[in-house]
């Protein structure tokens, strides 16, 4: 699925699209907490058109957890120097 990430207001930016459900609320987060106070944030479900705004997507980021690290790669002892 994607999901469209909007901001409205002073500080609008292009729409951004995310295609799991976990980063879109990790950046529609993110987005939020870093804001002007007059710009608001929403995050849409370009599949069923379902519409969250902020009260919703801090409700949806204690749904999901914390954001996970992804583990980084592993580099070979021949690689190295």
């Amino acid at each position: 699925m994607a999901f469209e990430i909007k901001q409205k207001g002073p500080d609008k930016a292009p729409p951004r699209v995310e295609d799991k459900f976990d980063d879109a609320i990790h950046l529609s987060l993110a987005l939020i907490e870093q804001r002007n106070m007059k710009t608001r944030v929403t995050l849409t479900n370009l599949k069923t058109g379902e519409t969250l705004n902020e009260a919703q997507i801090h409700e949806a980021a204690l749904s999901v957890g914390p954001r996970k690290r992804r583990p980084e790669p592993e580099v070979a002892d021949s690689q190295i120097g």
